[in-house]
């Protein structure tokens, strides 16, 4: 994210970080309550969606997490995690021919990003077709092998 460094923008900045770290601490509603604010301030920003969907979605409230979502790739089209985070909250709404095309929309778009091949893997399962869950889970299991998983 680029930051003109006007007093504005640098509090905007300030709120985005803190409301993240809120975020990684599990204090969801609060970083819902200062991400919030910081779309507020005007910064309608991909990162700033994308981290409102992973609060509300740990909050269980899907279908704001699915708004941000949609918002976050709306601004950025190339953003592989949004769409492995929309992909899940489909599949949790019943939707899975949705999820399936986020998963594969997030393989697409970052080949080495490992989590949709878990999330394909999981879902393949939960339509019944096995080998194509297993070869999932071989390709992730590979992945984290090689150090490629992360968050």
């Amino acid at each position: 994210m680029e930051w003109n460094m006007s007093e504005g923008i640098k509090t905007a900045r300030r709120n985005f970080e803190w409301g993240v770290s809120l975020y990684r601490q599990n204090h969801l509603k609060e970083a819902i309550g200062v991400l919030t604010q910081v779309l507020g301030q005007g910064f309608d920003d991909a990162l700033v969606n994308y981290h409102l969907g992973l609060a509300y979605a740990g909050c269980g409230d899907y279908e704001r997490a699915k708004e941000h979502y949609l918002k976050a790739i709306e601004l950025n089209p190339q953003d592989a995690y949004a769409y492995n985070r929309l992909g899940f909250v489909y599949e949790q709404a019943g939707d899975t021919d949705r999820a399936l095309e986020c998963y594969l929309n997030a393989r697409r778009l970052n080949p080495d990003y490992p989590w949709p091949l878990y999330n394909l893997g999981c879902l393949y399962k939960k339509l019944g077709l096995y080998e194509e869950s297993m070869e999932a889970f071989a390709r992730f299991t590979d992945m984290n092998a090689a150090g490629k998983v992360g968050h």
